[in-house]
């Protein structure tokens, strides 16, 4: 389902208050993100069933675009736990020019990031199913932020 107009209204006031101007094709990737993520979320245990459309963009994607400010000039950024792929994959979307690594141990979640990312095609994320403890890095590569 695509976002109605209150729905990217709210996306877009939810970005400004921390800075953020979206672009529209940013707009609609968070769109097939938060459809994507609505989809899932009885099979993988990603939110809330409570949780509505508005509430996920007010928390959700808010708490990430709160995030940006702490990670400016970041390049390599591990999220840790990912779950659902938040903060990671609005960080991604927003920051095409930032690499995210979602570390996840749940292949229920794992196949839902997976997913997310072929679907949005964000050639910015690698999806690492390991617990964060035993998750690999390339060679030389390590994180600028870790969240």
């Amino acid at each position: 389902m695509p976002l109605s107009d209150g729905e990217r209204k709210l996306l877009r006031q939810s970005a400004g208050r921390f800075a953020l101007d979206l672009g529209d094709d940013q707009v609609d990737a968070l769109g097939r993100y938060l459809d994507l993520l609505l989809q899932w979320r009885a099979h993988a245990r990603l939110v809330s069933r409570r949780q509505t459309r508005v509430d996920i963009i007010g928390k959700h994607f808010a708490d990430a675009f709160a995030l940006l400010e702490s990670l400016a000039g970041c390049e390599r950024i591990a999220d840790v736990g990912s779950g659902a792929g938040l903060p990671g994959i609005p960080v991604a979307i927003v920051r095409p020019d930032a690499h995210v690594s979602l570390i996840e141990p749940n292949l229920r979640k794992v196949s839902f990031l997976r997913e997310v990312v072929r679907h949005l095609a964000l050639s910015n994320v690698a999806v690492v199913a390991d617990r964060a403890e035993d998750a690999r890095r390339p060679a030389g590569a390590g994180f600028d932020a870790i969240v």
